[in-house]
């Protein structure tokens, strides 16, 4: 099996399409790509196209690796591989590729996530010597009625996105999740940002139900019930199931356990590799 790769950069965005469909056919978790979706990732999450690759053995396209950058921090944001590639040790074979493409290109941190009942894939990285960061949890939650939520001054007020994004950069808790980090927010133009009191959130569209994207609380008043107060008035205003992405780094599960919410059926690991 001879093994090449090409820069991602080379293909049209219908090509990536096409291979990315192809790559995660029939994954643990369904997933769908199209030009306006792909396009929105690829500008939110800084994906290089540049540094992604395209696995090509004996001729055919096999496979894709997504890699998105912030210097001095990378990220393998999607890896696919074609169903007749699969079982054949390719994704061994490409992760030296990735990593010393990486140190060349002076990135001193590799991350990734892999879904915790993924052991093929876990195996796949920390065979490639990345380790296991933290986990990176999703929520759900019930809609609800009749929440007592105290005085109308709380109710839940509709911002503008510019204000709402300069108000979580400045006010968000270091060390977030890729996908958290205040940065994706900039370039988002489907979200829609509420405040109450000193706590900003923002919901992300949906076909089922409510997805809350994020909920980031004014520093000089945290602990103070802000951030609960937010999710009381805003589940009360509108009255859907809720749903929290598996983004959520674990040291907030408390807070949501706390605010009437449970774990999602699947969790992440973030893995790490640093030179």
């Amino acid at each position: 099996m001879q093994l090449e790769t090409r820069s991602a950069a080379e293909c049209s965005l219908d090509e990536l399409i096409a291979l990315l469909q192809r790559g995660f056919e029939d994954y643990m978790v369904p997933l769908a790509f199209d030009e306006a979706g792909l396009s929105k990732i690829i500008v939110a999450d800084d994906i290089d196209l540049g540094s992604s690759v395209v696995f090509v053995v004996d001729g055919f396209s096999a496979g894709v690796a997504l890699i998105a950058r912030r210097p001095p921090r990378c990220r393998l944001a999607a890896m696919g591989v074609v169903k007749r590639a699969r079982g054949q040790g390719l994704g061994k074979r490409v992760m030296p590729h990735l990593l010393q493409a990486a140190a060349d290109r002076g990135d001193t941190e590799f991350v990734l996530e892999v879904i915790a009942s993924n052991t093929p894939a876990l195996n796949l990285y920390e065979g490639a010597g990345f380790v296991r960061k933290r986990s990176l949890l999703g929520f759900e939650a019930p809609a609800v009625k009749g929440i007592d939520v105290g005085d109308t001054a709380g109710i839940p007020q509709p911002l503008d996105a510019d204000w709402a994004v300069d108000f979580v950069q400045q006010h968000a808790d270091p060390d977030l999740s890729w996908q958290l980090d205040p940065r994706n927010l900039s370039s988002l133009d489907d979200l829609s940002y509420f405040r109450v009191g000193e706590a900003v959130g923002w919901m992300a569209p949906s076909e089922h139900g409510a997805l809350l994207g994020g909920l980031v609380v004014h520093r000089d008043h945290r602990r103070q019930g802000e951030g609960s107060r937010w999710l009381d008035w805003v589940r009360a205003g509108f009255g859907h199931d809720w749903k929290v992405r598996a983004i959520v780094p674990d040291r907030y599960e408390d807070f949501f356990l706390r605010n009437g919410f449970k774990r999602g059926p699947l969790f992440q690991y973030e893995m790490v590799l640093q030179s």
